[in-house]
């Protein structure tokens, strides 16, 4: 078997996909239930029911993973289920704020759909007080000057002690996502939708490709929600003055300010998956996307070795999604 499944066109055996799971997951020190591991398998369609025999029955899997109540890690990794607990207390103290900011966010002018990405959307947070990644849309040609009053609202966000990051901005026009990614497919179902039916519903259809690579994973909208209309109509009385050629001054402006900052940035920082352009500001500077991929793949090469024996406990230090 391969190293990495990405764009491997051969599924691999349930107990495999069972595997790689739980081996992504690990990453973040984050055992999954049945369900959660059910989400999650790469190109395998299966039932929850199919799951938890092959947990129950599989003598190969039971090699390699561990059962903690309702809670499946891989083997070795009894600490990370006291950490899971942990954190979920912490994300349930976070979700107002992250609602509140979210909802700031949403009433800017241009903003067409907001979305919580990253730990927060697992409730695997560090403290009270992490940082609420989003996943923010624009209408075309003015994410630069969104980014910008998004970023009044980091500053405000900032005095109340909370950490807002925009990890997303980007057009509608720029909706679709690298396909066959075990780090994009995590990013986009498990995120959680909050303001932008229509754009959302985009979203969905311009990265059809989830559908073969999770093919268990049905994006969550349940919390997705448009803008009432008084508050639309003043979005776009907001919108109205910066439409023109104010609005494109504007946007060129702050584009060419920001990319020049950023790409300095990225260029020290030798960062390949900062996107830096016209529909797109993705400022990923410490190569986070990359440090997960490869610690997902030696995490998943060690289970699924002949000798994976009792597990072991990963030495490199854990990063947050």
């Amino acid at each position: 078997m391969p190293p990495n499944p990405t764009n491997d066109p051969v599924p691999p055996s349930l107990s495999e996909a069972i595997v790689e799971a739980l081996a992504y997951s690990d990453v973040f020190d984050y055992p999954l239930t049945v369900e959660q591991i059910h989400r999650y398998l790469v190109r395998v369609p299966a039932t929850s029911a199919q799951v938890e025999a092959t947990l129950t029955d599989n003598p190969w899997l039971a090699e390699r993973i561990e059962r903690h109540g309702d809670l499946f890690s891989l083997r070795g990794r009894p600490t990370a289920v006291a950490l899971r607990r942990e954190r979920a207390a912490y994300a349930e103290m976070l979700w107002r704020p992250a609602r509140l900011l979210a909802e700031l966010v949403a009433h800017l002018p241009f903003v067409r759909m907001v979305a919580i990405i990253g730990s927060l959307t697992m409730d695997n947070v560090r403290s009270p007080k992490d940082d609420v990644d989003m996943f923010v849309v624009t209408e075309p040609g003015r994410v630069w000057l969104t980014r910008t009053l998004i970023i009044f609202l980091v500053r405000l966000a900032a005095l109340f002690r909370l950490e807002l990051c925009p990890n997303y901005i980007l057009s509608s026009r720029r909706l679709a996502m690298p396909p066959d990614d075990i780090f994009t497919a995590r990013e986009l179902t498990q995120m959680i939708p909050l303001y932008g039916r229509h754009t959302f519903a985009d979203l969905l259809s311009a990265n059809c490709w989830l559908e073969n690579y999770l093919p268990n994973a049905v994006l969550r909208d349940e919390r997705l929600r448009d803008l009432g209309p008084v508050d639309r109509i003043v979005q776009r009385l907001a919108e109205w003055p910066l439409s023109g050629r104010l609005g494109d001054h504007l946007e060129c402006v702050m584009q060419n300010r920001k990319v020049a900052d950023l790409r300095r940035q990225a260029a020290t920082a030798d960062n390949r998956e900062v996107v830096l352009d016209a529909e797109m500001c993705k400022g990923h500077m410490g190569g986070h996307a990359g440090k997960i991929r490869a610690e997902y793949a030696r995490r998943r090469s060690k289970f699924l070795a002949p000798d994976a024996g009792d597990g072991y406990e990963p030495a490199a230090a854990r990063t947050q999604p």
